[in-house]
C-alpha cells in the first residue's frame, strides 16, 4: 500500500475491522506523526476533546515505551483502534524485545527526597486512564491490548462506521 494510502469500508457494511489502523517505523518522530494522524481521525469521528486527550496520552506513553525500551531503531509498530460501546479498544504490536511476564503495576514513583524522578509516571498514567490491559507475545510480536473510556462516543446518536488504514512500513 502506498505511503499514507487510505481505505474505508462501505458505510453500513457491518465490517467490524478497526476504526483506525497504522503501521510505522519505531522512532520518536514517527510516533509523533502517528499520534497526530490518530488525533485527526478521532476528531473527525466526533469524539469529545477530553476523550481524545485521554486516548492520546495513554497511546503516547505506550508508544514511547515501545520506542525507548522494546524496538530497535526502524523496527515496526502497528496500532489499531476500534470504537465500540463507549470505549476505544486499542491494540499496539511491535517486533521488539519481549516484555516481562507481568505488566508494570503502575505505582507512581516516590516523591520523597530532594530530586524528583525524571520518569516512571508512564505506567501510572496508563493504568489510571485505561482499563482491561493485557499483553501477549505472538509470533515474535509484543501485543498490548487496552481500552480507554469514550463517554462522548456512547452519547452519539450516529454510530461511527468504516475503516481507515494508513501504512508506512511493512513488518519484517
Amino acid at each position: 500500500m502506498p505511503d499514507s494510502a487510505r481505505t474505508r469500508a462501505p458505510a453500513g457494511s457491518g465490517h467490524r475491522a478497526p476504526l483506525v489502523a497504522l503501521r510505522f517505523p519505531a522512532s520518536p518522530t514517527e510516533v509523533r506523526g502517528a499520534l497526530m494522524r490518530l488525533a485527526a481521525e478521532w476528531e473527525g469521528a466526533g469524539l469529545a476533546e477530553e476523550d481524545r486527550g485521554n486516548a492520546e496520552l495513554v497511546l503516547a506513553e505506550v508508544l514511547n515505551n515501545v520506542v525507548e525500551h522494546a524496538c530497535k531503531p526502524g523496527g515496526a509498530i502497528a496500532v489499531s483502534a476500534r470504537l465500540k460501546a463507549g470505549t476505544l479498544a486499542v491494540t499496539v504490536c511491535d517486533g521488539g524485545a519481549e516484555m516481562p511476564e507481568t505488566l508494570p503495576d503502575g505505582s507512581p514513583p516516590s516523591l520523597d527526597g530532594a530530586d524528583l524522578p525524571e520518569g516512571g509516571y508512564g505506567w501510572h498514567l496508563i493504568r489510571t486512564l485505561a482499563s482491561n490491559l493485557s499483553y501477549q507475545r505472538i509470533s515474535g510480536w509484543n501485543c498490548l491490548y487496552f481500552q480507554v473510556p469514550m463517554p462522548s462516543a456512547a452519547e452519539q446518536s450516529t454510530p461511527v462506521e468504516g475503516i481507515v488504514s494508513i501504512e508506512r512500513t511493512k513488518p519484517e
